[in-house]
């Protein structure tokens, strides 16, 4: 479901799926979000779904949210930065 938020355009995920242990029952991504750190946002779905299932998420949230193709350089050094 992609609804608005004031300006913005987000997603809301409800999922059985969302790992147990987790104090969350539901996961929202921003249009925002999505265009400028798409790896955070990917660690984020892997944080509480299934691989398989965050990566479908992220790929049909892109396109559902209108998001423009792109490589943000900044984002992929913050990005691994934080993992090395």
């Amino acid at each position: 479901m992609v609804s608005v938020l004031g300006e913005e355009p987000y997603i809301n995920i409800y999922s059985d799926l969302i790992r147990k242990g987790s104090e969350i029952d539901s996961l929202g991504i921003r249009k925002s979000e999505v265009e400028s750190d798409e790896f955070r946002v990917r660690e984020f779905l892997e944080k509480y779904l299934p691989k398989e299932l965050a990566e479908a998420i992220f790929k049909y949230a892109r396109k559902d949210l209108g998001c423009k193709t792109g490589f943000s350089l900044k984002a992929y050094i913050n990005w691994k930065e934080k993992r090395t």
